[in-house]
């Protein structure tokens, strides 16, 4: 059985998340907001900035798998590789807008997932939507 789910506000977006996550807005500056998803030991399972300027992906990855794909109708870019014993780090990038405007760039970051953690996970990224009636 699946935990239950709740959705889980980023102002104006959102993202179904499973009872067990908790999810805290780190920052709460004029022009990005980031929120952090812990799990009951309070480990960070995944980040979310919401923003224009998000950070660079650098480094060279082990065995990075690239992928694009759509979340919520918004076109999405997915790195996946992994970082240490059977550990995955992710990178999950969603153009918001084309031109100009506020917020462009949905950013989801996680590192050092289980392969049990990862799935989960995985439907958190792939739940994010736009709140309906939001601008």
């Amino acid at each position: 059985s699946f935990p239950t789910r709740r959705s889980s506000d980023l102002g104006g977006f959102s993202v179904s998340i499973p009872d067990v996550i908790k999810t805290t807005q780190v920052s709460q500056v004029e022009d990005f907001l980031l929120y952090s998803m812990s799990n009951l030991n309070g480990k960070i399972v995944l980040q979310i900035y919401i923003g224009n300027h998000p950070q660079a992906l650098n480094g060279r990855k082990k065995h990075a798998v690239q992928s694009s794909t759509v979340i919520g109708g918004f076109p999405a870019k997915s790195t996946q590789w992994l970082c240490g014993k059977s550990l995955f780090c992710g990178d999950v990038r969603l153009r918001l807008l084309d031109g100009e405007g506020w917020p462009s760039v949905a950013h989801m970051s996680y590192k050092e997932l289980s392969k049990s953690e990862l799935p989960i996970i995985q439907n958190i990224i792939n739940s994010f939507t736009k709140e309906l009636g939001s601008h």
